[in-house]
């Protein structure tokens, strides 16, 4: 079930979240799981739920421990690595994308689809623009998961579904290429898939009972993150 709790300051968000974990997980040995969009709301929670958790009655002198505290993302990762054999590296990071849209940009320097990508401007390096490319290649499968399936269908669309000018289309079409490149399902392709899984208990997946999102003014991708 999920419990949604709003606020205009995080204060007393902070207090209904000290209530939900004063109840006990059914293990004592697992860690709470909180996400927190930033480091600084990390170390603010933690002093925050310590004034609460475990204190003396008006004293404050409480701790906040066994609480693993992570990003909204590493949900969403977490899944996409328990689809994955350990062993091998996951080539949709960024870190190796990078490479593979290396590679294309290279081999497609007479490729009139890649518009402005075929030259390189002076001063410029094409490891700078790969990894600009697969930057953007990497937040738009977390941020707009919907576009990188759009475009993986061979629809050259923007973000609302609109048709894409001509001149507009190079990043569809080096997306697809890079897609090629790699030769795997990227992971806005393979995660509605790991999703069923996860419903029918068929993907293993160590997390506690019990996940809390706390402080996010956004969803990363929105309303596939809810179905997470």
């Amino acid at each position: 079930m999920l419990h949604l709790y709003s606020a205009d300051q995080v204060g007393p968000l902070a207090a209904a979240l000290a209530e939900v974990l004063v109840d006990p997980l059914p293990d004592p040995m697992t860690s709470e799981w909180i996400a927190v969009p930033t480091v600084g709301m990390r170390r603010w929670l933690a002093l925050e739920l310590a004034r609460s958790l475990g204190a003396s009655p008006g004293s404050g002198d409480g701790i906040a421990a066994n609480i693993e505290f992570t990003f909204p993302g590493a949900l969403r990762q977490s899944i996409l690595d328990a689809g994955r054999d350990e062993v091998v590296a996951d080539p949709w990071e960024v870190d190796h994308i990078v490479w593979a849209v290396l590679d294309v940009l290279h081999a497609g320097r007479t490729d009139d689809r890649l518009g402005p990508l075929t030259t390189l401007p002076e001063g410029a390096t094409w490891y700078g623009r790969a990894r600009r490319l697969a930057d953007l290649f990497d937040r738009y499968a977390v941020r707009r998961p919907g576009l990188v399936l759009q475009w993986s269908a061979g629809h050259d669309v923007d973000a609302l579904g609109r048709h894409l000018t001509p001149h507009e289309c190079w990043q569809p079409h080096l997306w697809r290429l890079t897609r090629e490149r790699i030769g795997e399902p990227s992971p806005p392709e393979r995660l509605p898939g790991l999703l069923e899984a996860l419903r029918a208990g068929a993907l293993p997946l160590d997390l506690p009972a019990r996940l809390a999102v706390f402080g996010v003014t956004t969803l990363p991708n929105g309303t596939p993150f809810i179905e997470l």
